[in-house]
């Protein structure tokens, strides 16, 4: 949803479901679409490491880009705002 990117493993597309507000203590995110986005693994690794993060109206912050979501895919506001307040690094 950010890069594009399509990989393929013998015929089968490949991708990473990524929390944006992680699982687990301390940061107790939910394992709900509102909370997950599909990304390549390397943009995976980046988000979960701090790298970039997403604003509310859906900018990557930290690298170039716009998240891309199909129309009944939305993001909770509440976990983004987590994400850069407490996952971003920048």
């Amino acid at each position: 949803q950010i890069c594009g990117i399509v990989i393929e493993v013998k015929g089968i597309r490949y991708a990473e479901a990524a929390h944006i507000k992680p699982l687990g203590s301390p940061h107790n995110g939910t394992d709900t679409p509102d909370n997950l986005i599909c990304l390549c693994p390397n943009h995976h690794v980046m988000l979960d490491k701090g790298i970039y993060s997403i604003d509310n109206e859906l900018n990557l912050v930290g690298i170039e880009g716009k998240i891309s979501l199909k129309s009944n895919h939305v993001l909770n506001a509440e976990n983004l705002e987590y994400h850069i307040n407490h996952i971003y690094l920048g």
